[in-house]
């Protein structure tokens, strides 16, 4: 995930100011920030290849972090979208849309990019990991090193955020059942060790004001890639 922020910054939970320019790799597990009523912000929702694609070579110092976006693509890049963003406050998404679009083309990928780009797309729902890996025709092993060093988690990790991905979907729709688990306490574990909720709890709170703005059918949210 991308964000971009003007006005007063973001907090994270701990109440530490948030950079501007933020850069989240592959979360394994919930976080959360506030903002001000003077604060401005967009995301921009990043797929593991997108996130490959864009940020080739950070992997392993983006995963479960959020870092100034900065560090990673230098501060010139940076302040580029900055100053634009503060330039035209009204048209910040048209911004980030034009800079990730050039980044895209600017930066080079790995020649293991279109591996990895099919790897992505069997985790997303395959059973298990040695059932991709068979389908890919790589070993275990290999499929491992390569999901590593393009998000910094094994293909274990993603295959399980992907099946979660799917559960909170299904509860934010209002529908029952595993959405992929083996079972409900399956189901409820994960959702306890990485969101710190339960589908129950999560569907009693109601939906929050991201999910009413984002989770509905015509929604209009851009994903890269």
């Amino acid at each position: 995930m991308l964000t971009v922020n003007i006005g007063r910054p973001n907090r994270s939970s701990d109440g530490d100011l948030t950079p501007m320019f933020s850069l989240l790799g592959v979360q394994t597990q919930a976080r959360s920030w506030r903002s001000d009523v003077d604060t401005d912000f967009i995301m921009a929702l990043l797929t593991p290849l997108g996130l490959a694609r864009l940020f080739p070579g950070c992997a392993s110092g983006v995963a479960n972090s959020l870092v100034d976006a900065g560090s990673v693509v230098g501060d010139r890049a940076a302040a580029t979208l900055l100053n634009e963003a503060s330039a035209r406050p009204d048209s910040l998404a048209a911004a980030l849309d034009g800079w990730l679009l050039a980044r895209l083309t600017a930066v080079r990928v790995t020649g293991s990019i279109d591996l990895f780009e099919a790897a992505s797309r069997e985790l997303t729902y395959a059973s298990r990991v040695s059932v991709a890996a068979e389908t890919l025709g790589v070993t275990r092993r290999h499929l491992s090193r390569l999901v590593k060093e393009h998000l910094g988690i094994g293909p274990k990790e993603l295959l399980d955020l992907h099946r979660l991905d799917r559960s909170l979907s299904a509860v934010q729709a209002g529908c029952e059942g595993g959405a992929g688990f083996s079972d409900q306490a399956h189901q409820i574990r994960e959702w306890r060790r990485r969101l710190r909720t339960t589908p129950g709890q999560y569907a009693r709170g109601g939906r929050s004001p991201l999910a009413e703005t984002f989770g509905g059918a015509d929604s209009s949210v851009t994903y890269y890639l």
